[in-house]
């Protein structure tokens, strides 16, 4: 049989892991969530591209093209 101060410390060790492993997931999300609150000027100087003078190309000339 398994001594009771082993046991103990691979429950702690299994819920450390958990612990760690939902820690890093909750960064990731946070740091999504930063990217997508970001304001569009941002990534607009970070780029060095100009979102004002982007055109929207109609659906029908891309598949006139394609046809």
């Amino acid at each position: 049989m398994i001594p009771m101060d082993t046991r103990l410390n691979i429950v702690l060790s299994l819920l450390q892991f958990i612990f760690a492993s939902l820690n890093f997931y909750f960064v990731v999300l946070h740091i999504c969530l930063l990217l997508m609150t970001m304001p569009q000027s941002f990534f607009a100087a970070t780029l060095n591209a100009d979102f004002d003078t982007l055109q929207e190309v109609p659906v029908d000339a891309l598949l006139e093209e394609t046809n």
